[in-house]
């Protein structure tokens, strides 16, 4: 797991690793459009691993939502082994590129002039072999206050 700013992204972007988990709001159960909030003890600004989230109505208050998501294959790592995992730095370059296109159609604005966050959950080695997570969410996230409203099209 990564936990150094991610290069491309202006403002600090950290990697949350995703994990398998036996709860009913997995991060594998996360949509594009899903509003939601992180478990209390996330630091958010620290990288973490993150295994549930409270889905919540974007009507009610919030501090993140699912912007984009992409299945990778072994097509979009064609220098790994079949079914091997690409390693850490490969998933953050293909999240770079698929969160920030995912973000700015969105939200309707640019990443650069947003005053939302971008965070890219990527599979980690574990739930990649164990759970077959292909999945890359890209999560915006309002570091200043709670919203109760949708980010799609806001120009936030």
């Amino acid at each position: 797991m990564s936990t150094s700013p991610r290069i491309g992204f202006p403002l600090v972007v950290a990697t949350i690793a995703l994990l398998a988990a036996g709860c009913s709001s997995t991060v594998f159960d996360l949509e594009t459009g899903n509003c939601l909030n992180f478990p209390d003890d996330t630091d958010i600004n620290q990288g973490f691993e993150l295994s549930t989230v409270d889905i919540v109505e974007c009507t009610e208050s919030h501090q993140a939502e699912v912007v984009g998501t992409l299945r990778v294959s072994d097509n979009d790592f064609p220098d790994v082994e079949k079914d091997a995992f690409p390693g850490q730095a490969a998933l953050e370059e293909k999240a770079n590129d698929t969160c920030l296109t995912s973000f700015n159609s969105y939200v309707g604005t640019d990443y650069d002039s947003s005053e939302l966050d971008l965070f890219p959950l990527t599979p980690t080695e574990e739930s990649w072999n164990k759970a077959d997570d292909r999945t890359i969410v890209c999560v915006a996230v309002n570091m200043n206050n709670e919203v109760s409203e949708s980010f799609k099209d806001s120009g936030l």
